[in-house]
């Protein structure tokens, strides 16, 4: 029995310490985000990813989670997108698109350093990675269009009589 309280306080001191560390990267991150706004450099950085965010389907509210995203990663990316859903509310489809996005295509500068530093084509892995990423995203979205058609149809047929 003692080994099963040792266990719950282990669990739950280390989940403590998880959710320290998140809010310890999160919480500058959501500074820096204010600190850009007030400035103006994120309407100058959002203005540069708006057209990606058409080519998407993506409303313009989603760009500064898509910058933070690509060029952070994506739980910094996560912590703006909560922020920017609070201010602007977004359909859910349109938050799982932007994160097929960012899954793939995340962290942008970080791994692209890392890979040159042991001797890789920082180039051929961004551009390599975009394509992906904007491949995915365009099937997702295709998807959702033909779900969408597929149930409107559906709303529309007659429906046949029920036997008596």
């Amino acid at each position: 029995m003692i080994w099963l309280l040792d266990a719950i306080a282990t669990g739950t001191w280390q989940g403590l310490l998880m959710l320290l560390r998140i809010a310890a990267f999160i919480a500058p991150v959501l500074i820096a985000l204010e600190w850009t706004r007030a400035t103006g450099w994120l309407g100058r950085l959002t203005a540069r990813l708006e057209p990606l965010c058409r080519r998407l389907d993506l409303p313009s509210e989603l760009a500064p989670a898509l910058t933070m995203g690509t060029v952070l990663g994506v739980i910094l990316g996560s912590g703006v997108l909560l922020e920017t859903t609070r201010e602007h509310p977004v359909p859910r489809h349109q938050v799982t698109l932007l994160f097929v996005f960012v899954g793939i295509f995340h962290a942008m500068f970080e791994e692209t350093v890392a890979i040159f530093a042991i001797g890789g084509n920082g180039l051929v892995m961004v551009l390599t990675r975009f394509a992906f990423a904007a491949l995915a995203a365009l099937l997702y979205r295709s998807w959702l269009v033909y779900r969408l058609r597929t149930v409107e149809t559906a709303a529309l047929a007659p429906r046949p009589a029920r036997p008596r």
